[in-house]
């Protein structure tokens, strides 16, 4: 795998961040936007649509990112946590007291949570059985976790796009040649 160029991590965490802004802001002020929500909950609902969507080619960049650090598994782990954020997106359009909207959650927690284990199952010592085995327990085990990242994901994902931001921003000045006196 090609390690993404540090120029475009830092553009692309650039616009991430403020997109993801956007979705966070308007998550918490929507309601005072009357054309767009019909109340704070609706509005609460379509910022945390907007942010969960938002948050996928984030996922997907800083997976490309920290491939070489989290072993041949991270392709996997990134898928998992796109279809998480998408499932939270699509719960969050269905709207509070939707009756699949619950639904939508538990599934978004549960693929984050298997997106979380996965990286992991490279410690895991023994056979092949052993490791899916304890890679499902953890997988579930982390679904608890899961819930609230799913939930707090439109106010995470400009955090994430903060810290890539300042890393790609930081290992471009490293490489910069020095002048001496």
């Amino acid at each position: 795998m090609i390690a993404p160029n540090r120029r475009a991590v830092g553009g692309a965490a650039l616009a991430l961040l403020i997109v993801g802004l956007a979705g966070a802001v308007f998550a918490v002020t929507g309601s005072a936007w009357a054309p767009i929500a019909a109340n704070s909950t609706h509005a609460m609902n379509l910022g945390l649509a907007y942010g969960a969507f938002a948050s996928i080619p984030l996922l997907v960049l800083a997976g490309r990112v920290l491939a070489p650090h989290l072993g041949p598994t991270t392709p996997r782990a990134v898928l998992l946590g796109c279809a998480a954020m998408a499932a939270q997106g699509s719960a969050q359009l269905l709207g509070a007291g939707h009756a699949l909207q619950w639904n939508g959650l538990l599934i978004a927690a549960t693929l984050m949570g298997f997106a979380t284990a996965l990286p992991l199952g490279r410690w895991v010592t023994g056979g092949r059985f052993t490791c899916i085995a304890v890679v499902a327990l953890m997988g579930l085990a982390a679904s608890v976790v899961g819930l609230p990242l799913v939930m707090m994901s439109a106010f995470l994902a400009p955090v994430g796009s903060a810290v890539l931001l300042v890393l790609s921003w930081r290992s471009s000045n490293s490489r910069q040649p020095r002048l001496s006196s």
